[in-house]
């Protein structure tokens, strides 16, 4: 196992077999090589209240978040009533995961994580499990057919909190949805597992937002599966 600490620059990092380590502008980001598999993680810290698109690897899919600094600590927020869907540059495999810890949690605000996110020829992709203070959902997004979104499973009437951890993975065609740490059985089907070939492979983890409002994210982590 190989771990980095401490701020790391705008370059290749180095080459692990057959890996490339990168990432750009990411203060207290740490990378873990363990079998072949690299972790990236982003605590936004380092980057300038605004825009997050652009800043660091973030890319926009569809729309953008922001920075924001509550109290002296850097958090991503959503920025308008349209879905904002981000992913990151680096090079994954089309198995991948994206986990996010809930910072603070309003009604109508949603945040939460995408998989195998990209922008293809003025195309949003992505998948989304995001939440706001009494509800969650799993869906499909492709910007050309629509913003809403198809959803894939959801729950209403529930509640979720400051200091939840919401992670998403994709392995071929099933998605796992995980809530603290557990698969998310409160969703549609009772298991947390779904398969869904909409997109197939390609794309990136990355975050979602949804409405302005008093839901924050931070602590983002990304890695193959």
């Amino acid at each position: 196992m190989i771990r980095i600490f401490g701020t790391l620059p705008n370059k290749v990092l180095g080459i692990f077999g057959t890996n490339i380590l990168k990432i750009s502008g990411v203060s207290t980001s740490w990378i873990t090589q363990t079998g072949g598999i690299t972790t990236i993680s982003d605590n936004f810290d380092n980057y300038t209240v605004g825009n997050l698109a652009g800043q660091g690897n973030w890319l926009a899919a569809q729309n953008n978040m922001a920075i924001v600094d509550v109290s002296g600590n850097k958090q991503v927020t959503p920025v308008s009533g349209a879905r904002s869907l981000l992913y990151r540059s680096e090079i994954f495999t089309d198995n991948h995961y994206s986990q996010i810890t809930i910072k603070s949690i309003a009604s109508g605000s949603f945040v939460g994580v995408v998989v195998r996110s990209t922008l293809s020829a003025g195309t949003g992709f992505g998948y989304a499990y995001y939440a706001h203070s009494t509800q969650r959902y799993l869906k499909y997004f492709n910007v050309a057919s629509g913003t809403t979104g198809s959803t894939i499973a959801n729950i209403i009437g529930t509640t979720n909190a400051v200091n939840d951890v919401l992670r998403l993975e994709v392995s071929g065609s099933t998605l796992k949805c995980y809530k603290n740490g557990a698969l998310d059985t409160g969703l549609t089907g009772g298991t947390g597992i779904f398969t869904n070939t909409a997109i197939p492979s390609g794309g990136t983890p990355g975050i979602f937002g949804y409405t302005v409002g008093s839901s924050n994210i931070d602590t983002w982590s990304g890695d193959n599966i």
